[in-house]
C-alpha cells in the first residue's frame, strides 16, 4: 500500500492489517511502496493460504461472472483496512 494510506491508519511496513468489505475479510502483512497510487491496494497474485493470518483475499472479491466474457474482475474490489490487533 502507499505509505500515506498506511500512515493515516497507523500502519507500518511489515505490520499485519485486516482488509475487509461487505463480502468478507482477511489478515495479511502490509508492505509499503510509494509507487502504488494512494487509495489503491495491490496484492501479489498467487499468495498461498498459509501466508494469511486469517481468511484469504478471495473472500473479498465478487462471485459475479460476466456471461459474455465468462470471466470476472478479481483485481477490482473495494476494501478498507485497519491494523490487526490479533496474535502475531
Amino acid at each position: 500500500i502507499n505509505p500515506e494510506d498506511a500512515q493515516s491508519r497507523g500502519l507500518s511496513d511489515g505490520d499485519y492489517a485486516e482488509f475487509y468489505n461487505d463480502r468478507g475479510s482477511c489478515v495479511m502483512r502490509v508492505y509499503l511502496d510509494a509507487g502504488i497510487r494512494p487509495g489503491v491496494v495491490v496484492y501479489p497474485k498467487g499468495m498461498d493460504r498459509r501466508q494469511f493470518k486469517k481468511g484469504t483475499y478471495s473472500a473479498l472479491s465478487s462471485s459475479y461472472c460476466n456471461p459474455i466474457h465468462v470471466n470476472t474482475s478479481f483485481f477490482d474490489t473495494c476494501v478498507e483496512m485497519h491494523k490487526w490487533e490479533g496474535e502475531e
